[in-house]
C-alpha cells in the first residue's frame, strides 16, 4: 500500500513523496503493518462543496478516506489526485503548506 506523505522541507516548501507500507504479517484475512504510533483519532464528514484553502496542520495527521476523492496542491505546485479507486491514504506532517481544493 503507499502511503502520500506531504512534508515541510528546512525552506518552509511542502512536497510529496510516497512510502510503502511494510507488511509485517499475512494472515488469512489479509495482511498487517506494524502498529504506528497515534495519539489519538477524530472523524470528520464533510459535504460535496466543501474547499478548504491554504493552511499549517496543526499538528501530524493520518488522513484515511473512507469515500469520495480530493486533490491536494503542495505549496512547490505538484498535485495529487486521492479517492477510491487509488485504494490510498495521505499522511501529512506539520506544518507543511497545502491548498485542499473540493471535490
Amino acid at each position: 500500500m503507499r502511503i502520500h506523505n506531504l512534508y515541510e522541507d528546512a525552506n518552509g516548501e511542502s512536497h510529496f513523496r510516497d512510502i510503502e507500507v511494510d507488511w509485517v504479517e499475512e494472515t488469512p484475512s489479509g495482511k498487517l503493518s506494524g502498529r504506528l504510533p497515534a495519539a489519538g483519532i477524530m472523524f470528520r464528514e464533510t459535504t460535496t462543496d466543501y474547499e478548504n484553502s491554504w493552511h499549517r496542520a496543526p499538528h501530524r495527521q493520518y488522513v484515511i478516506s473512507l469515500a469520495g476523492a480530493i486533490s491536494i496542491t503542495a505549496s512547490d505546485g505538484e498535485t495529487r489526485h486521492i479517492g477510491r479507486a487509488a485504494r490510498s491514504s495521505w499522511w501529512r506532517i506539520r506544518p507543511a503548506r497545502a491548498t485542499l481544493p473540493n471535490q
